[in-house]
Order: structure tokens, then C-alpha cells, then sequence
């Protein structure tokens, strides 16, 4: 099993998406309570990433967490914003091993 550095990691902040209903019974997407995680954010690069995400290359983070804080796709996350801001980038895809001790999460920015 492999474990992550923890002198990589920083402090960022997970904002379960969350599906709620107004008055006149529209349902929209809103954001939940900030959560503090430490994972290791960097930008999407190689050969793979070019291939799957082309042209929105530049748009793309990957993200290596290891704690038990569920992540599924379409939660957002606060890279560059505050913990009580909108997320600025949100959960695309989720990729791990059943073997490993993190999961890879790609993130595009909203």
C-alpha cells in the first residue's frame, strides 16, 4: 500500500453538493457546510490527461486525498477561494485502487 507524503499536504475545504426544492417546487443545486480536508492539489499534465481532457487541459486539477471524508462526483471544493465562499473547481471523476490508501479525484473549475 502506498501512503501519501505528508509534507505535501494543504489545507482546502469540501462543499457537498446538496439538491433542495424552493417553494414553487424548482429544484436547484446549492452548496453544504464547509468541511476541512488535507490532500495534495496539482495541475492535470501528461500524455493521458491530454488525451481524455484536450483543449479543457488547462481547466483541470487532480487531487490525492486518503482520509475518510467521502468525495463523490459533483461535490466542490475550495482551491483557491475561501471556506465560505462558492467552490471554485468541482468533482469530476473519482479514480482509485482497491489496493491503495487514496483516491485520485479529478477537478474542473466552475
Amino acid at each position: 500500500m502506498r501512503r501519501m507524503r505528508q509534507h505535501l499536504k494543504s489545507t482546502f475545504y469540501l462543499r457537498k453538493a446538496v439538491t433542495t426544492k424552493d417553494a414553487e417546487g424548482n429544484t436547484f443545486s446549492s452548496w453544504d457546510d464547509p468541511v476541512s480536508i488535507r490532500a495534495i492539489i496539482r495541475h492535470a499534465s501528461g500524455q493521458m490527461d491530454v488525451a481524455q481532457y484536450g483543449q479543457r487541459l488547462s481547466y483541470i486539477l487532480k487531487m490525492q486525498y486518503e482520509d475518510s471524508e467521502s468525495i463523490k462526483e459533483g461535490d466542490g471544493i475550495c482551491v483557491y477561494v475561501g471556506a465560505n465562499d462558492d467552490p471554485d473547481y468541482k468533482v469530476i471523476s473519482v479514480k482509485g485502487l482497491t489496493g491503495d490508501t487514496f483516491n485520485t479525484y479529478a477537478l474542473e473549475a466552475i
